[in-house]
């Protein structure tokens, strides 16, 4: 996943939460993976590589979080997106 940052004065982490949905909708998430990368001031992007899952990839809906910060709170969350894997 290759994502853009705004330009900013401090460097950042930036965490990436894969999760496979499940249920009506998505309601209920599985946590498949969490990446992060750290990007210095000069980076305005980067990426993060989330390996295939064991037996490949089961179609479905899934969604990536994005979170800028040391760790995963509910505040640090800054983007959500959302795919389907289709047979």
């Amino acid at each position: 996943m290759v994502f853009d940052l705004l330009p900013r004065e401090n460097p950042a982490n930036v965490i990436g939460q894969l999760f496979q949905a499940k249920g009506e909708g998505g309601a209920d998430e599985k946590l498949l993976h969490e990446e992060a990368a750290y990007l210095t001031t000069a980076q305005e992007s980067g990426f993060l590589v989330f390996p295939r899952p064991k037996g490949g990839w089961t179609p479905g809906e899934y969604k990536v979080k994005i979170h800028l910060g040391e760790k995963v709170t509910d505040a640090s969350q800054i983007g959500t997106i959302r795919f389907n894997i289709v047979p």
